[in-house]
C-alpha cells in the first residue's frame, strides 16, 4: 500500500513538472515610486526622543545625499551640534523592492564624506551616492504667542495674514512685555523687542521675526481689535497640534508610570505625578517646562496626590485615593491651590460614611469656577451599586463638606468595583440637575459599554457614544461650551500587553445639536502617543487623562491629553472667522 501511494505521488509530481515547463513564468511586479532609494534618515544612537530623526535631502541628478542636522539639539535647547557629535550616526533608508545598498547601512561617520552604492536589481543599475552632513540653522520665523500679561491680554494670532489682534475695549497704553509674554521660533530674534522697549499698543505696532539663520524673516502687525467669530462653535479644520512630547523626555518627571492626570489652566499644564512633592508644569502653548509646583502639603504617597484637575479660573484641585492606606483609607481629601505659584490647602475633607472601604478619588472633575459656581465629582467604587459623589459650589462658597451621592444607570457592578474600569464623570453645567457624562468600562442595562450622556433630571441614559474597541477601557471625560457650541472629549486606553487594537486614543465630539454623540473631530491618531505605541509597557491601572480648556478671550479651545508612561500633548482649535 505504501508503494502504491509513492508511485501515484511520483506520477503527480512529474505531471505538475511537465505542466509548469509548458507555461511561461509570470513575474511579480511591485509598485515603485521611480527612485531606487526613496528616503534616508539619521539619528543619534541611544536617544529615544521623538525629535531624534533627521531627514536626508537626496539630489538624484548629482547623486548627493545631504543629512541635515539642526543647529541646536535637543531642539529647544541652547546646546550647539558640533562636528564631533556626528562621528557615529545611525542611518536608515527606505528602498524600493529588489534594491540593495553596499556597504549595508547601520552606523556612519558623518564628519567625513561617505560613499554608498545603490544596487537596483530590477533596473540592473548600480549608482554611487555621496553622503555628507550639514549642520543648518533654523529657517523658522514664527510668532506663536503674544500676550500682555500686565494688561491681562492674550493676542489672537493669524499666522497666514501675519496679524495679532489684542482684544480690548479699554485703552492699553504703553506696555513692556514680560519675558514669557512672547514665544517665537527657537533661535529666532524679534525686532523691535517688546520685552526691552515700552510700546503704545493703542496704535498698530509692526515686528519682524528673524530666523536663526539670519536670512528668513516674517513681519507681524499687532493692533487692538476684535476679530469676527464664526456663527457657532469652532472653525472647521482649525485643529492644530501645538506640541506633543514623551513624558520620559520631560525634565523633572521621575517616573512616567506614576503620571495619573493633568490640570490645565490658561497658561500652564500641570502634570500630576503620584507620590511626588513637586509637580512639573508646562507652558500650555509650547509644551516647554515652565516650572514646578510645590505640593509638599499634600500627603506624600502614591495615593496622596492621586488625581488633579483645574477649574475655568485656574484653581487647581488635587485629591487622594481612599480605601488603600489603612486607617486613613476612609478620609477623602481635596486640596485647592489658586495657581501654580500657590501651595495647596485643604478644601474638602470628608469622612466616608460606609461600613466598607470604598474608593474615592480615582478621578476628579470640576465644571465651572470655584470663585463662582461649580460642580465637583468623583466616582465611588467598592460601595455596592455604581455611584459617584458630588459637591456644589455657589457664589464661591462650598455648600457642604458632605457630598451628594448619586446612583448611576449602569448595572455592571463587577467592573465598577474595579477602580481602573470604573470611570469618570463631568457635568455640562454648574447646576446639580443638569446633564452629565460618564466614561466607563461598565455596562448599562442593555449590556453595552459606551460613553454615556445622562439626563441629570432623572439619571436616565439620554444618549450613548461610540465607546471603545475591545480590550480597551474608557478612562476620562471632559466637557466644554465654546462659542455657543458644545464639545465632549474622552479617551480609551490599553492596559494589556497582548491586545493593542486601536487603543490609547482621544476622541472629540461636537454635540451642539443635542441629538447624540456622533459628530467626530480629529484630535490625534490612535496607537501612537500611548506607552504601547512608544515601545513602552502599558500601565496596568490604566491612568490617563483628557481636558478641555476655553481661553479667557473666548477664541480658542484647547484639548490636552496624557497617557501614563506615554506622551502628553495639546491640540488647539479656534472660532476665528478667517
Amino acid at each position: 500500500m505504501k508503494n502504491s501511494i509513492s508511485f501515484l505521488t511520483a506520477i503527480s509530481i512529474m505531471s505538475l513538472a511537465m505542466l509548469w515547463s509548458c507555461q511561461k513564468p509570470e513575474m511579480m511586479e511591485s509598485s515603485r515610486q521611480g527612485n531606487a532609494i526613496n528616503s534616508i534618515t539619521a539619528s543619534f544612537p541611544g536617544d529615544d526622543s521623538m525629535d531624534n530623526s533627521f531627514a536626508g535631502e537626496i539630489d538624484y541628478e548629482n547623486h548627493l545625499i545631504t543629512i541635515v542636522f539642526p543647529y541646536n539639539y535637543p531642539l529647544e535647547s541652547d546646546i550647539v551640534v558640533t562636528q564631533d557629535r556626528l562621528a557615529r550616526i545611525r542611518i536608515q533608508a527606505n528602498l524600493e523592492n529588489n534594491v540593495l545598498i553596499e556597504p549595508p547601512l547601520l552606523f556612519m561617520d558623518l564628519t567625513r564624506e561617505n560613499v554608498i552604492t545603490v544596487i537596483d536589481n530590477s533596473a540592473g543599475t548600480r549608482v554611487e551616492y555621496r553622503i555628507v552632513a550639514e549642520i543648518r540653522k533654523s529657517a523658522d520665523c514664527e510668532l506663536s504667542q503674544f500676550n500682555i500679561s500686565s494688561a491681562g491680554l492674550s493676542g489672537v494670532i493669524n499666522p497666514d495674514a501675519g496679524t495679532v489682534s489684542l482684544i480690548s475695549i479699554e485703552d492699553i497704553g504703553e506696555q513692556q512685555l514680560a519675558e514669557d509674554d512672547i514665544i517665537i521660533s527657537h533661535g529666532a530674534t524679534i525686532s523691535p523687542d517688546p520685552r526691552t522697549a515700552a510700546l503704545d499698543y493703542d496704535v498698530a505696532q509692526t515686528f519682524t521675526v528673524i530666523a536663526q539663520n539670519g536670512v528668513d524673516k516674517k513681519e507681524y502687525t499687532v493692533r487692538k481689535s476684535i476679530p469676527d467669530k464664526v456663527p457657532m462653535g469652532m472653525r472647521g479644520n482649525s485643529g492644530t497640534m501645538l506640541w506633543v512630547k514623551g513624558l520620559h523626555e520631560i525634565a523633572g518627571i521621575t517616573d512616567p508610570v506614576m503620571v495619573s492626570g493633568i490640570a490645565v489652566t490658561e497658561n500652564y499644564v500641570v502634570i500630576n505625578e503620584r507620590g511626588s512633592s513637586s509637580l512639573v508644569y508646562l507652558n500650555s502653548k509650547t509644551g516647554a517646562v515652565a516650572g514646578t509646583m510645590d505640593i509638599s502639603a499634600v500627603s506624600p504617597s502614591r495615593y496622596g496626590n492621586f488625581h488633579a484637575t483645574a477649574d475655568s479660573d485656574g484653581n487647581i484641585l488635587i485629591c487622594n485615593a481612599t480605601g488603600t492606606n489603612g486607617d486613613n483609607g476612609k478620609i477623602f481629601t481635596i486640596w485647592k491651590a489658586s495657581g501654580v505659584d500657590a501651595r495647596p490647602e485643604k478644601y474638602i475633607e470628608y469622612m466616608i460614611q460606609s461600613s466598607g472601604m470604598p474608593r474615592y478619588g480615582w478621578e476628579i472633575s470640576v465644571q465651572g469656577s470655584l470663585n463662582d459656581d461649580a460642580i465637583i465629582t468623583t466616582p465611588v467604587h467598592y460601595d455596592g451599586t455604581p455611584k459617584f459623589a458630588r459637591w456644589q459650589v455657589t457664589d464661591g462658597n462650598l455648600v457642604s463638606q458632605t457630598p451628594d451621592i448619586i446612583d448611576l444607570p449602569v448595572t455592571d457592578t463587577g467592573n465598577w468595583a474595579n477602580s481602573k474600569w470604573g470611570g469618570d464623570i463631568v457635568y455640562a453645567t454648574t447646576e446639580p440637575g443638569g446633564d452629565y457624562f460618564l466614561a466607563s468600562h461598565s455596562k448599562d442595562a442593555d449590556g453595552a459599554r459606551y460613553l454615556f450622556w445622562i439626563a441629570g433630571s432623572d439619571n436616565s441614559v439620554k444618549a450613548r457614544g461610540p465607546g471603545a474597541p475591545s480590550n480597551t477601557m474608557l478612562n476620562s471625560v471632559d466637557y466644554a461650551g465654546f462659542n455657543g457650541g458644545s464639545y465632549l472629549i474622552y479617551n480609551y486606553v490599553n492596559t494589556f500587553t497582548w491586545a493593542i487594537s486601536a487603543s490609547d486614543a482621544v476622541n472629540l465630539y461636537d454635540i451642539s445639536s443635542g441629538d447624540g454623540i456622533s459628530v467626530k473631530i480629529d484630535v490625534c491618531e490612535p496607537k501612537i502617543y500611548g506607552p504601547t505605541g512608544m515601545g513602552r509597557d502599558p500601565v496596568t491601572v490604566g491612568t490617563s487623562d483628557v481636558d478641555l480648556y476655553v481661553s479667557r478671550n473666548g477664541y480658542y479651545l484647547y484639548a490636552c491629553f496624557v497617557f501614563a508612561n506615554g506622551s502628553i500633548g495639546c491640540v488647539q482649535y479656534d472660532c476665528i472667522d478667517m
